[in-house]
């Protein structure tokens, strides 16, 4: 006895609804996850997805291209997703990838010199101290440094004491 298409149908619900209680829903996987999960196999996910694509582009051109028939809107859809990139957008790709990946390391330099620049430039700058302790008499540079620092003092500040800058 031939079973009918309705029995089919759900007899692959529920088929699928068994599969998701065992490996989680298809939409709850991530690209990254899956391919994780792959390789833990020992298959490449790019290797698959050629295979995948050879095999469904034989199945179209043998039951529908060579019968001139149209391939069906689901069968289409799995072809374009499947089809390998060419040369050119894998190097597209690849200059993409690149691209993104130093400009993570670039703004992570930026970040972590903006930080080290920043904490630098809260420090006040100074002038050089020069040490005029335990030196017996001053010498006569010594005094000219003295009273160079002491006119620099005086006009930074004010007769109240305030600072001009």
């Amino acid at each position: 006895m031939k079973k009918s298409k309705q029995q089919q149908r759900d007899e692959n619900k529920d088929i699928n609804a068994s599969l998701e209680l065992l490996f989680g829903s298809e939409a709850e996987l991530a690209k990254d996850d899956l391919e994780a999960e792959i390789n833990e196999f020992g298959v490449e996910a790019a290797i698959l997805d050629q295979k995948a694509y050879e095999r469904f582009k034989e199945s179209a051109h043998h039951h529908f291209v060579s019968l001139e028939k149209k391939v069906p809107a689901a069968m289409s859809a799995a072809l374009r997703q499947l089809k390998p990139p060419t040369e050119q957008q894998q190097r597209a790709q690849l200059t993409e990838s690149a691209t993104s990946r130093i400009k993570g390391i670039l703004s992570a330099v930026q970040s972590k010199t903006s930080s080290v620049m920043g904490s630098v430039a809260a420090v006040p700058q100074q002038s050089p101290a020069y040490a005029f302790r335990n030196k017996g008499d001053l010498t006569k540079r010594d005094l000219e440094l003295l009273e160079d620092a002491q006119r620099e003092l005086n006009q930074k500040t004010d007769r109240n004491g305030n600072q001009n800058e």
